[in-house]
């Protein structure tokens, strides 16, 4: 997002500004604006640079704001996908050898089944957490990403529209194109997260037998079957239950804006 602003910031002002310090004629071409909007001003192009500053400034602290919220999401879930990473080793490590180990820190009277039961029943503790801690990231999020992937379809729509109608002018099709390769990438870095978050709880249900759990007693392989079961259901990131933040969709969306595109350059 960063680079496709930067883009499209300096893309009005860079070829005009080359092209003046590299002239051989004393005329000077004039500079185009980054947005075009209207100013209250008698002449925009006295006050151009006070313009291309606050043109420039809004773009920024767009861009910024929406690098804030997507690093604190990025880094939430990432803190969530690593629960559930520490699940996985307990879970593949849920073996006698570890369990002892685990049972003379605890309590040097636990037996060994016993020591392997009260492991299994603090690592089923864990899961609980991290399945709580990933359904207040979707609770936290989900508003947010309804409007935001509403805002996605309809803009990477528009702008592939104003692609084809800008098919003169090389440097504004570089902007707009810059710009939906920006969305895209965008689109792809909050969906990745969420993707990862399904791969690694879903990933338990295999995680749970690559022990040696038969070697285990009845009461841990009853809770093992339990935990199983819970892993068939993934914890998913969705926007307010109408999207769920993953790979298939995003490409479903990127099908989408490009429909979307089509009907729209039909009637051009």
């Amino acid at each position: 997002m960063t680079s496709a602003m930067l883009f499209y910031v300096i893309m009005p002002v860079a070829p005009t500004f080359l092209e003046n310090v590299f002239s051989r004629t004393n005329e000077t071409k004039s500079f185009d604006f980054v947005m075009k909007g209207e100013f209250p001003v008698n002449n925009m192009r006295h006050y151009y640079f006070e313009i291309f500053i606050f043109d420039m400034l809004v773009c920024v602290a767009t861009v910024f704001v929406l690098g804030a919220v997507d690093s604190t999401y990025a880094a939430c879930t990432e803190h969530c996908i690593g629960l559930f990473g520490l699940l996985k080793f307990r879970l593949v490590n849920l073996t006698p050898k570890i369990s002892q180990n685990y049972s003379d820190l605890a309590n040097s009277n636990y037996d060994q089944d016993d020591a392997t039961y009260n492991f299994f029943v603090d690592t089923i503790k864990l899961h609980q957490k991290s399945i709580r801690f990933a359904e207040i990231l979707k609770t936290s999020y989900s508003l947010t990403f309804l409007i935001l992937m509403g805002a996605t379809v309809i803009y990477s729509s528009l702008v592939c529209t104003l692609i084809l109608l800008k098919g003169d002018e090389l440097k504004d099709r570089l902007r707009y194109s810059g710009i939906f390769v920006g969305l895209l990438i965008h689109l792809f870095y909050i969906s990745w997260p969420g993707q990862k978050l399904i791969d690694h709880s879903t990933g338990l249900f295999d995680d749970a037998y690559t022990n040696k759990w038969y070697e285990c007693n009845f009461r841990t392989k009853n809770l093992l079957r339990i935990v199983r079961l819970r892993c068939l259901t993934p914890c998913q990131l969705t926007a307010s239950d109408l999207y769920i933040m993953n790979f298939p969709n995003f490409a479903a969306v990127l099908k989408t804006s490009m429909s979307y595109m089509t009907v729209l350059a039909s009637f051009i």
